[in-house]
């Protein structure tokens, strides 16, 4: 009897224990394990031939009122892209008539597209479109919340594409802390904690920078982030939390999330003070379908509908379509201009580099002239 209570309440605990430490996936990666296995994923998704993204926000709430932190409206969305061909649209799910002036949510898409080094933004609601070199990428930058949530920038990919570079954009999405750079070049201020935690009952490892930024991976499917929390900089309030669920796997070995539950926090430099840290509103992100590599160069052929107005800033003119089956914004003649602008740079060189010092030979005759006839007119 005595040995039977010994197994129970020592020996049997001792053991479960031992075996639990020595099962496999019970050790925590290593940060290196970790920023290996975000960039596998980073790549499985970029580095794609093509890929089609199409997402919706479905909810949205605000939770503590604030000045300036209202609840996103509800819209959907469309992303591709393939080679250096971007692409995306946005459309409102409820749209409203004015209900006062300068406040209207519009039913119709708005598109932006990139192709062959020029940058289209389409109004459909106001039927206007503009074409324009790719320079800083206009709208390009925005409509990424998917990706976003993932804490994956595309935002170096278009750079690296497109050349387009939004050094003046400052953009809240732009600035945050993605993956895994952020966690490569903050390696030394990171930990891993040695006990996995659940996240929706699947085993994670919490990944901390304290006071700074937190976030479980999911080394089983992918390194997936199924949880993150960063805040404005170290030592600052709450700026955004993301819970990712449902992930499915979208290709072999890349795992995305079919549902996103995004906290926004008080803005610090924009709210009172008093409402730091608070959580400002709450949106749920559905993903309703995501593939790769299927996509041909025709689904990026746009033709504009008769009566768009279009402002082709790279051949300096506007003009209506009339055309009733629809005009190309990237023709022949937008793409010629192109091309030709580097070539009209040089020329200005080389004719400033003409005129320039035989201006200053004619200027200098002239005042040598001038001094001339003043030394003769001197009695």
């Amino acid at each position: 009897m005595r040995r039977s209570l010994r197994w129970k309440f020592f020996v049997a605990p001792l053991l479960a224990c031992l075996l639990q430490r020595g099962a496999p996936g019970q050790v925590p990666p290593t940060l290196g394990q970790i920023i290996d296995g975000i960039e596998r994923t980073e790549k499985l998704f970029f580095e794609s031939e093509s890929f089609l993204i199409r997402y919706r926000r479905v909810k949205s709430e605000d939770v503590t009122p604030t000045r300036y932190s209202g609840a996103p409206l509800r819209a959907e969305w469309v992303l591709a892209r393939r080679g250096d061909k971007w692409f995306t649209q946005r459309r409102f799910t409820h749209p409203t008539e004015d209900t006062k002036p300068g406040v209207h949510t519009p039913a119709e898409p708005a598109v932006v597209l990139t192709r062959e080094g020029a940058l289209l933004e389409w109004d459909q609601s106001a039927r206007q479109a503009s074409v324009d070199g790719l320079k800083q990428g206009g709208s390009l930058w925005i409509n990424w919340h998917y990706t976003n949530n993932l804490s994956l920038s595309v935002f170096k990919y278009i750079t690296q594409s497109t050349g387009a570079n939004p050094v003046t954009i400052a953009s809240d999405d732009l600035k945050r802390p993605f993956l895994p750079d952020f966690l490569r070049n903050n390696v030394a201020r990171y930990r891993v904690k040695p006990e996995p935690e659940e996240i929706d009952g699947v085993r994670c490892w919490l990944v901390e920078w304290p006071d700074m930024d937190r976030f479980w991976v999911d080394p089983q499917h992918g390194f997936a982030i199924r949880r993150r929390a960063y805040c404005w900089g170290p030592g600052k309030p709450l700026h955004t939390g993301v819970l990712n669920r449902d992930y499915r796997e979208a290709k072999p070995g890349l795992w995305l999330p079919y549902l996103q539950i995004v906290d926004r926090y008080a803005d610090i430099n924009a709210e009172d003070k008093a409402v730091w840290g608070k959580l400002a509103c709450r949106t749920e992100m559905q993903l309703d379908s995501i593939e790769f590599d299927r996509l041909s160069d025709d689904f990026f052929a746009i033709r504009l509908p008769p009566g768009t107005i279009v402002f082709d800033v790279v051949r300096k003119l506007h003009y209506r379509v009339a055309d009733p089956n629809g005009g190309d914004p990237f023709g022949e003649p937008v793409l010629e201009a192109l091309q030709l602008q580097p070539a009209r740079g040089r020329a200005m060189v080389t004719i400033a580099a003409i005129l320039i010092p035989v201006g200053l030979i004619v200027l200098g005759y002239l005042l040598s002239r001038r001094h001339h006839v003043k030394r003769t007119s001197t009695p």
